[in-house]
């Protein structure tokens, strides 16, 4: 730069006027520095939450080669630190967030993605080969859901059909089915079926495919949406293990708990008894039995077939907290219909459920004159139906322990919670997708995803549990306690969504130049610290690292 502003002398110049000359000045060239600034908070609580399940590695061995692994893991880290933002806006997303695959990802990217996940079932009986083998014998006792999923697409078909459509829009449907392991919170299996095959084949034609990840008698635990006879009676003759939650009205099962058994004694009397007390909850009580269970014809279309009959266990459980609280609405509702009809509202007036209460309840006796009308409740009747209050049944043909069934079917209803938000949150309302094969590989990621979801959600609610307990352990200092307890009200009231968020604006800033690389974090409050630190250690007290 001093080169090219030094100015120099014409030769008619005479030498004794000639100015000195000006020394050059030699000007080091200055480091070329690049400065990256992303959010780092929510991006490494999830890859935090991926090596501790395994959920990370199973991924990477089952898909080894050109980056598919990282790929399949951007994807489900971006639908879970969003809440569900559809695939379009992984692009603008990512320029401020660290995914795993350093090549950037764009929604062409996500969706050549799809379609070779769609073709690849080496990789996906790969994938859930690695995922069945974590976590021991128990592992083969799963969580089942069938998920209908709406389509306008004329390409899903013949996948997409006409069926049973839960959200009652008309569209095709077709079933993305899943099985989720109760010990290590990963998925065991996903598969497509058309929307018009009943739950219960779904479930028995993939449980034939969950047989070959290893798992020799995979048993499912299962809400009541599955129970009835006929559907008890198919796993039955299949061979498949189960315990389900049965519907209490039904006549088979409410006629035990008032039935004498051998011993002589009603169902309904143990329940007072407490030795029948849960050894975990104490407002749950029980009484058990087995029985050999007639369950009808092989084919109901044959009446006079071959008939099944089975040993099954039948687990009546009463929650007395349950059933004090439904009692209290319940009278509560009572009163509030009979304050309405004293007060002159005419009993067509009532809602539709205040008038089945009324005809069912109460006796109207008709003002006289000016007088006021006479509601009286029935007490025999409210007796009755106050009888079955805070009961639910389970039964199964692999667990005499009903503590064992309960724990089970209790941690079934967990991994139940999540399901639900694969829709709302995990951008699975519609397809997206205009043919099947880019439809299956978009599965096999969301469902990576809710095991992202469910396994922080479960280690969030034991955190917030242990920060509780720690609040009130006097060994503590004051000091200790309120921090704790600080921990335990902020995670009590925040959502999943609402903590990643939370931690999605810490950054992380660096700068690299030739002289050297720097790296810094924004901070968090002691509280974020302390939290993060309690989530970390429960995340490690299941890791597959040991």
């Amino acid at each position: 730069a001093a080169a090219a502003t030094s100015t120099s002398t014409p030769a008619s110049t005479s030498p004794a006027t000639q100015p000195e000359p000006v020394p050059q000045q030699t000007v080091e060239p200055q480091p070329t520095s690049v400065t990256t600034r992303v959010n780092t908070g929510a991006i490494d609580i999830l890859a935090m939450v991926g090596k501790h399940s395994g959920l990370d590695a199973a991924v990477r061995a089952a898909y080894p080669d050109g980056g598919i692994a990282d790929k399949i893991l951007s994807i489900a880290r971006y639908l879970v630190a969003t809440g569900g933002d559809t695939i379009h806006n992984i692009d603008v997303w990512q320029y401020d967030h660290d995914l795993p695959y350093e090549f950037g990802m764009s929604e062409d990217v996500c969706y050549d993605l799809f379609e070779s996940l769609g073709y690849d079932s080496t990789g996906e009986q790969r994938l859930f080969e690695r995922l069945s083998a974590i976590g021991g014998p128990d592992q083969q006792v799963m969580a089942f859901d069938s998920t209908t999923v709406s389509t306008y697409a004329d390409g899903l078909k013949p996948m997409a059909r006409q069926g049973y459509n839960k959200d009652g829009d008309g569209l095709d449907t077709f079933k993305l089915l899943s099985f989720f392991s109760l010990t290590n919170q990963l998925p065991v299996m996903m598969d497509l079926q058309p929307g018009n095959i009943p739950d219960v084949a779904s479930a028995i034609n993939a449980i034939k495919r969950v047989k070959t990840y290893g798992l020799k008698k995979p048993e499912l635990v299962l809400d009541n949406g599955f129970f009835s006879k006929d559907n008890v009676r198919a796993f039955v003759t299949a061979h498949v293990g189960f315990t389900m939650r049965a519907t209490l009205n039904d006549r088979w099962i409410y006629r035990l708990i008032d039935e004498e058994t051998a011993s002589g004694r009603l169902a309904r009397e143990i329940f007072a008894n407490p030795s029948a007390a849960c050894p975990f909850d104490s407002n749950i009580y029980v009484t058990s039995f087995t029985e050999a269970t007639e369950l009808g014809p092989v084919k109901t279309s044959d009446p006079k077939g071959e008939k099944v009959s089975t040993k099954l266990h039948y687990h009546y459980y009463k929650n007395k907290g349950k059933a004090a609280l439904e009692e209290e609405n319940f009278v509560g509702e009572l009163h509030k219909i009979q304050k309405k009809l004293e007060g002159g509202v005419a009993r067509e007036d009532l809602e539709p459920a205040e008038q089945k209460m009324c005809e069912k309840f109460l006796t109207v006796i008709p003002k006289r004159g000016r007088g006021k009308p006479t509601v009286l409740i029935k007490d025999e009747p409210c007796k009755a139906e106050m009888l079955n209050f805070g009961i639910f049944v389970l039964i199964s043909n692999r667990h005499r322990d009903p503590w064992q069934a309960l724990r089970h079917y209790r941690r079934r209803n967990d991994i139940e919670a999540s399901y639900h938000m694969i829709k709302s949150e995990l951008d699975g309302a519609r397809a997206r997708c205009w043919d099947i094969k880019r439809v299956r590989g978009k599965e096999l990621c969301r469902l990576i995803a809710l095991s992202y979801r469910f396994h922080l959600q479960n280690a969030l609610h034991s955190t917030q549990e242990e920060a509780e307990r720690r609040s009130r352990d006097e060994e503590l200092s004051k000091l200790e306690r309120d921090r704790m307890a600080g921990v335990a009200a902020w995670l009590k009231k925040t959502t999943l969504r609402q903590f990643l968020g939370w931690f999605d604006c810490i950054e992380t800033v660096t700068v690299r130049n030739k002289r050297a690389k720097y790296r810094w974090s924004t901070e968090c409050t002691a509280r974020d610290h302390l939290a993060l630190q309690m989530l970390e250690e429960n995340l490690g007290s299941f890791s597959v690292e040991g």
